[in-house]
């Protein structure tokens, strides 16, 4: 489908639960009442994001400047801290 048409504006449930991930991290980043006018601003511009083609989470989060969090993989050394098979426990 060509970028523009009705469903490329369409936002379903999933997407606007991300919207508000997005908008509440802004927020809370950003120390925006989540009631205020600016918000409201703030909001707008989110969803035109989404209503331009962009709905990857880490995408958004970098738009916004946003740290993006990632779970640490199982096993994997944690930076900082050495590691050794013979470690107190």
């Amino acid at each position: 489908m060509a970028p523009g048409t009705f469903h490329d504006a369409f936002l379903g449930p999933s997407d606007l639960a991300l919207a508000q991930r997005i908008l509440d991290r802004i927020c809370t980043d950003r120390s925006i009442d989540i009631g205020s006018r600016e918000a409201g601003e703030v909001a707008a511009n989110v969803i035109q994001q989404f209503q331009r083609g962009t709905r990857d989470e880490e995408r958004l989060m970098m738009l916004y400047g946003l740290t993006v969090w990632r779970p640490r993989r199982r096993g994997a050394p944690v930076r900082g801290i050495a590691q050794s098979r013979h470690a107190v426990r």
